[in-house]
C-alpha cells in the first residue's frame, strides 16, 4: 500500500515548515502527486535541513507517503459521484492521471461476478481479462447506483469512487496503484495486469496476478472506527523495520479496547503478519481495515439509533458500541453487554449462570440479519442484588480479625468500571502485611475495607463507557495497591484497564494467582530495567510468586537468567529455562554467581541481598528492590512528612551508587499497566507463564488461610474460592 500512518513516518514527523512546503506543491499540481524527482529532490532538500543533519535522513518514501494521505484526505471530502455511464477510454502510457477510480458504493465490492480465486474478480475471456488495447491504460467507469446515504460520523466513505491496491512480487508489500498499463492472458495461469505504482516510475512497474494480487483500496480507520477492527480480521498492516517499513497483510488476534482521549484511539491490536508469522502488537493509526467490514459501522450506527429512540429509560440500556461488537462477532459464551443506569445493578449468580440479559429488540435482530454471533437469548427481566458478601478488615491485627461479612453494600459502578462475579482470588504476602497494619497511613481511614488484589471471575456488569467487556465474559485482573475496596467480595469492582480476558487454558484458581505478582515483576523488568533479548537477569528469591514470575518473563524475552532459591524450588525454575539456580541453604551465593548482570530484581530486600545484587551488576545496570520503605516512613511519621522523608532517602541511594557504582537504583511496586497486562495473559496463553497454586480455601476458611501463610505453614501460594 505503501502509505505510513497518518501521523507521517513511521519513526519521525514532518515539521510545520516542511509540511507548508509540500501542501504548496500539492495545490500547485491540483491535489496530484507530484514527480518522483521533486520528491526526491524534497527529500533531500529536508534531510539537509539544520534540524536533521547528520541526524536523520529523510526517504523518498516518506515524502510520498505524506503526499499519498494528504490527497487521499482531500479527495475524500470534495470527491462527488462521476456519471453512471459505462465509459471505457484508453488513455496514453505517458500519461500520469490516475485509473484507479471506479464508481462503486463505498461499501461495496466491484460489481463483477465472483469466483473463489482471488480478491479482485475479473470474467475471463479469451482475450484477457481486461477489454482494453495490450498497450494502453484503463480509465474504466462502471454502472454505481445511487451512493448509500451513512449517518454523520460513521466514517464511512462518502467517497463513491473505488480505488485500488496491488501487491509488489518484489518486496510483497501492498502499494496504490495509479494505473493500470495493461493485461495479458498466459494460457493456462490466471491472468495478469500491469500495473503503475503511486508515486513510483516505469521503471518499477510490474505484471501482477488479477484474482490475488489485486483488490479494491484498504481504507485507514479512523478513531471512531476501531469497533469494527475484530479478532480474526484480515487488515493491512504497517510493519516497521531497521531498513524499511511496508503495509503487508496481517490477522487481528486480539484487542485491546481502551477509552479514547484528546489523541484519538488509544486502542491496542494484537497482530500477526501473513508473510513472516511474527507477531506485534499496534495502535489503531497502524492499521488499514478492508472495505467489506463497513457493514459493521452500519450495524453499529443503527443500533444505536434504535436504542436511543426506542429503549425505555428506565430500563437497563444495553450499550449500543458494544451490542454492535458483540453482534459482529461474539466471544465464546458471551451472553450479551449490559450496564448500569440510575440503578445499582449488581447481577445475581442465577443471572450470569443462565445467561439472561436485557437486550434491545434492535440489536438482536441486528445479530440475526447480518451478525455472526451464535448466541440469541430472549431478553429476561436481570434479576438485582445490591448486597453480597466481603471479606472485611475492621481493624488492624492477626488473622482473627477478619470478618466474612453477608451483607455489605455493592457501589453503584461509573461509567468506567466493571462489576466482576467473583470466583478466585489469591492471597498475598501484601495482604497479610495490609490486615496486620502495613500501609495504616493510606487504609486506616477506611477501616472497614474489603481485602485482596486479585481476581479471576466473569463479567456481571458494565459501566455505561466500557465497550471492551461483555457480560459473561471471563476475565481477570489486579487492582492497585492502595485500593481501598478489595477483591475478596462476591462482586469486585475493576476499573476497565485493569481487567482483561481470561485464557481458556487455565482455570479461575490458577488465573487468580498470576496478575498481581506478574504486573509487579512486569513493572521491574520491562518498565524499570528494559531488559531485552541477549541480556542477563538475576532475580534474587526466585522461588516466590514474583519472583518466578521474574524468571518466566525474562526467559520468554529472551534474557539468560541466574537466581536464588531454597531447595524445594530447585527443579521448578530449573524446569522454566534458568541458566543457574543457587540453593542459598547450601552454597555461599556471592561465590556460586558467576560474571555481571544487566538487571537485578531482589525479592527479599534484606541488606546482605542489596549488597549482593549492587556487587554484581555491570555499569549501567539496574537494581530493584521490592522492600521500598516509603510505606513504613510513611506510617511511621504521617503521609505529610514520610512521602518526603523516604523520596529524600530513595534520592540519596540513587546517588550514591550512580557515582560508586554507575547503576540505577530503584524501589519498585505493583503498578496497574494494561499493555503489561495485556502481555502477561499473551504468555499465560502460550502456557510460558504459570504461578502454582499450592492450596485453596473456601472464602468461609479465609481465618485459616491467612494463619497459614502468617506461619509460613504453605510456602506456595495459596487461593480463595468463591462459590
Amino acid at each position: 500500500m505503501g502509505r505510513p500512518p497518518s501521523n507521517g513516518g513511521p519513526s519521525f514527523r514532518f515539521n510545520s515548515d516542511e509540511v507548508a512546503q509540500m501542501e504548496a506543491i500539492l495545490q500547485a499540481h491540483n491535489v496530484a502527486i507530484p514527480d518522483r524527482e521533486v520528491m526526491v529532490a524534497l527529500a533531500e532538500k529536508f534531510s539537509d535541513s539544520p534540524d536533521r543533519k547528520d541526524k536523520f535522513v529523510v526517504q523518498m518514501k516518506q515524502v510520498l507517503s505524506w503526499f499519498q494521505n494528504r490527497r487521499h484526505a482531500l479527495r475524500s471530502k470534495t470527491s462527488k459521484p462521476l456519471s453512471p455511464k459505462l465509459n471505457v477510454t484508453p488513455v496514453n502510457r505517458e500519461d500520469s492521471g490516475s485509473a484507479r477510480n471506479v464508481p462503486q458504493p463505498a461499501s461495496g465490492p466491484l460489481h463483477v461476478p465472483k469466483t473463489a480465486s482471488g480478491p479482485l474478480h475479473v470474467p475471463k475471456t479469451a482475450s484477457g481479462p481486461l477489454h482494453v488495447p495490450k498497450t494502453a491504460p484503463v480509465y474504466a467507469h462502471v454502472p454505481a447506483p445511487p451512493p448509500p446515504v451513512h449517518p454523520a460520523g460513521t466514517g464511512a466513505a462518502e467517497n463513491t469512487c473505488m480505488e485500488f491496491e496491488a501487491k509488489s512480487v518484489r518486496d510483497g508489500a501492498w502499494y496504490d496503484v495509479q494505473s493500470f498499463l495493461a493485461h495479458r492472458n498466459l494460457g493456462s495461469k490466471d491472468p495478469e495486469v500491469q500495473v503503475r505504482f503511486t508515486g513510483f516510475g516505469s521503471d518499477e512497474d510490474e505484471w501482477v496476478n488479477v484474482y490475488k494480487h489485486v483488490r479494491p483500496r484498504s481504507l485507514p480507520c479512523e478513531a471512531a472506527e476501531c469497533v469494527a477492527v475484530l479478532p480474526g480480521d484480515l487488515i493491512l498492516c504497517f510493519q516497521e523495520g531497521k531498513e524499511q517499513a511496508l503495509y503487508f497483510d496481517a490477522h487481528v488476534l486480539d484487542a485491546q479496547r481502551r477509552r479514547h482521549d484528546i489523541r484519538g484511539c488509544r486502542c491496542r491490536f494484537l497482530v500477526r503478519y501473513d508473510h513472516d508469522q511474527s507477531e506485534e502488537i499496534v495502535p489503531l493509526r497502524k492499521v488499514c481495515r478492508r472495505p467489506e467490514t463497513d457493514f459493521r459501522l452500519q450495524l453499529l450506527h443503527a443500533a444505536k439509533d434504535s436504542s436511543s429512540t426506542e429503549q425505555p429509560k428506565s430500563s437497563i440500556e444495553v450499550s449500543s458500541t458494544s451490542s454492535s461488537a458483540a453482534t459482529m462477532r461474539k466471544p465464546p459464551n458471551s451472553v450479551g453487554l449490559v450496564h448500569r443506569a440510575n440503578a445499582p445493578v449488581p447481577i445475581t449468580k442465577s443471572s450470569v449462570e443462565t445467561g439472561s440479559s436485557n437486550i434491545s429488540t434492535n440489536a438482536s435482530a441486528a445479530t440475526s440479519s447480518g451478525g455472526v454471533g451464535t448466541n440469541n437469548i430472549a431478553p429476561e427481566q436481570t434479576h438485582i442484588a445490591t448486597q453480597c458478601r466481603a471479606v472485611v478488615v475492621p481493624r488492624f491485627g492477626g488473622p482473627e480479625v477478619l470478618e466474612l461479612r453477608h451483607n455489605v453494600e455493592v457501589p453503584d459502578l461509573k461509567p468506567d468500571e466493571v462489576l466482576v462475579r467473583t470466583r478466585a482470588v489469591s492471597v498475598n504476602p501484601l495482604d497479610t502485611r495490609i490486615r496486620a497494619g502495613y500501609g495504616r497511613s493510606v487504609f486506616e481511614r477506611h477501616l472497614p475495607f474489603i481485602l485482596g488484589r486479585d481476581v479471576s471471575g466473569e463479567v456481571a456488569a458494565v459501566g455505561s463507557n466500557v465497550r471492551s467487556f461483555i457480560v459473561g465474559q471471563e476475565v481477570f485482573g489486579a487492582l492497585h495497591p492502595t485500593a481501598a475496596r478489595g477483591t475478596c467480595t462476591d462482586y469486585a469492582i475493576f476499573p476497565k484497564d485493569q481487567l482483561i480476558q481470561k485464557p481458556q487454558s487455565v482455570s479461575h484458581v490458577d488465573a487468580s494467582a498470576i496478575p498481581f505478582a506478574s504486573l509487579t515483576a512486569w513493572r521491574a523488568l520491562r518498565c524499570t530495567a528494559r531488559i531485552t533479548k541477549g541480556q542477563r537477569v538475576f532475580v534474587i528469591g526466585g522461588g516466590g510468586a514474583v519472583g518466578f514470575s521474574a524468571i518466566q518473563i525474562a526467559i520468554a524475552t529472551g534474557c539468560h537468567v541466574s537466581t536464588t532459591v531454597g531447595s524445594q524450588s530447585i527443579d521448578r525454575v530449573l524446569a522454566a529455562g534458568v541458566d543457574q539456580a543457587v540453593d542459598y541453604t547450601a552454597e555461599d551465593v556471592g561465590l556460586a554467581i558467576k560474571g555481571k548482570f544487566d538487571a537485578v530484581l531482589d525479592t527479599i530486600g534484606r541488606p546482605e541481598t542489596e549488597r549482593l545484587g549492587i556487587n554484581v551488576l555491570k555499569r549501567g545496570g539496574h537494581y530493584m528492590t521490592l522492600q521500598g520503605e516509603a510505606a513504613s516512613w510513611s506510617d511511621h511519621y504521617g503521609l505529610a512528612l514520610g512521602i518526603p522523608l523516604s523520596s529524600a532517602i530513595l534520592l540519596k541511594k540513587q546517588f550514591q551508587y550512580r557515582c560508586s557504582h554507575g547503576i540505577g537504583y530503584w524501589w519498585t511496586y505493583m503498578r496497574a499497566d494494561s499493555e503489561g497486562l495485556f502481555e502477561i495473559s499473551k504468555l499465560v496463553a502460550a502456557g510460558k507463564l504459570k504461578i502454582p497454586v499450592e492450596k485453596t480455601f473456601p472464602v468461609a476458611q479465609v481465618k485459616e488461610a491467612h494463619e497459614a501463610k502468617d506461619k509460613n505453614v504453605i510456602p506456595g501460594k495459596v487461593v480463595l474460592e468463591f462459590d
